[in-house]
């Protein structure tokens, strides 16, 4: 994986999105050996696959791309490409659009706060909250519940729990923290938490010292609250863990999706009858490709599935909600789906597509705290930097002799003033 450039945009449409691509691979040709747009035409001509969130505007860009790319493919085959069939020409111009598989995790998350949120407000004339400056729009009690736990206990929740867990020798908590963790954290930490609640309570119940644990323990006796948390820990365990491995999984091609996205969906669809749910909600309902031996040896997961003396009923409406949000997210993938039934010449094309684009997360996160750390910094020594480390310059140049080495880093030098001059040109014209 590269990082090719870092720009700041003006607007994220698709258009301007394009418009900046070509101005990264601009740059490329103008530090490169090569003439004529060689090094671009080459990059361009070899993307053979795009994966988004499914965000509009990078559907749009998706599309936009595809005629660009239509278009160098004609200039560079010039007559060839008029000799063509119809169906040729459309198999070397036709771009392959993924969905990040990961970020079905997130749809996930958001759905199950929803349902739950519902199923709260059912419950109560008004839901509960002992301080409503911990309240967040849209959140459930009981994703409150999980937020306010992993501020208070988890190693660099906030600026004192470090040292708040260390005075009272509770560093092996499993919480994790929810800032830096976009992915699963909702039901994983559902699971740590309804684990230790009983423990959390009895603790907080001779240790209340601000708001913050005052709020915790309030909620925490709230039985519908525990209930959801206990909803969303076991299906940490036997629906977005095993999901998260399959996808993390580089021995699974992606066109081996489907059969994994349809037992999931066929998961969810048979447990939303009451017998079939009493066996989910016992741990009798996992999925193949599921790791059962982790599952029977882990404490927190026998915790999850030991008898409960409170309502359950969470757990039809989020499993009813999770397979209709689920079906529409795999939609590609299942049916008739563009990638439910693909011939075995694709694969050869798509080989190097991983599951997910979680490299470009990492860029944003990356960018994130060079902000929050230096928030002077110019998007010329943004880029600077994250490409220095990604692309493992340092690696790179160590591996010339010394005196090309010495070249490259005087020709480095003697082109700084230069690319700031550029870079300062183009953002005037823009």
């Amino acid at each position: 994986m590269y990082v090719l450039g870092l720009r700041q945009m003006v607007t994220k449409s698709g258009q301007y999105t394009l418009e900046t691509l070509k101005s990264i691979l601009s740059d490329i040709d103008h530090v490169s050996q090569f003439s004529e747009n060689v090094v671009s035409k080459t990059i361009l001509l070899n993307i053979m696959s795009t994966m988004s969130d499914r965000a509009a505007t990078q559907q749009k860009f998706n599309n936009l791309l595809e005629e660009y790319r239509k278009i160098m493919i004609m200039e560079n085959l010039g007559e060839a490409w008029f000799e063509m069939t119809e169906d040729e020409q459309m198999s070397i111009s036709k771009l392959n659009n993924f969905f990040c598989g990961l970020h079905a995790l997130v749809h996930m998350a958001e759905a199950a706060n929803s349902c739950i949120k519902v199923v709260e407000e059912a419950s109560f004339e008004s839901v509960p909250i002992f301080d409503p400056g911990f309240k967040v729009p849209n959140e459930s009690g009981t994703t409150r519940l999980l937020r306010t736990c992993s501020k208070a206990f988890s190693m660099g929740g906030d600026e004192k729990s470090g040292d708040f867990l260390k005075a009272h020798k509770m560093q092996s908590l499993p919480i994790q923290r929810f800032k830096g963790n976009r992915f699963n954290i909702l039901f994983s930490n559902a699971a740590n938490v309804f684990f230790l609640h009983e423990k959390i309570n009895e603790y907080l119940s001779s240790e209340c010292s601000n708001r913050l644990l005052k709020s915790i323990f309030h909620d925490i006796k709230i039985p519908c609250f525990v209930a959801g948390l206990k909803a969303l820990g076991l299906l940490s365990f036997l629906l977005t863990l095993p999901f998260w491995c399959f996808i993390e999984d580089k021995d699974v091609h992606i066109l081996d999706s489907p059969k994994y996205y349809s037992e999931i969906i066929s998961m969810l669809e048979s447990v939303c009858d009451i017998e079939s749910l009493q066996k989910f909600i016992e741990g009798k309902v996992t999925l193949s490709f599921c790791n059962k031996e982790a599952l029977v040896a882990d404490s927190i997961f026998n915790k999850l599935i030991e008898p409960w003396e409170h309502d359950d009923s969470h757990f039809y409406f989020i499993n009813t909600r999770l397979c209709a949000s689920l079906k529409s997210l795999f939609s590609d993938y299942i049916g008739e789906g563009q990638w439910a039934k693909v011939p075995s010449s694709k694969r050869s094309s798509t080989s190097s597509v991983p599951k997910h684009n979680k490299f470009s997360e990492t860029i944003f996160g990356h960018v994130d705290r060079i902000l929050r750390e230096k928030p002077n910094i110019t998007v010329i020594a943004q880029e600077a930097y994250i490409m220095f480390c990604h692309n493992k310059t340092l690696d790179w140049l160590n591996g010339k002799c010394e005196k090309e080495r010495q070249s490259l880093l005087a020709s480095a030098r003697r082109d700084v003033k230069k690319s700031k001059e550029n870079v300062c040109r183009k953002e005037k014209r823009d």
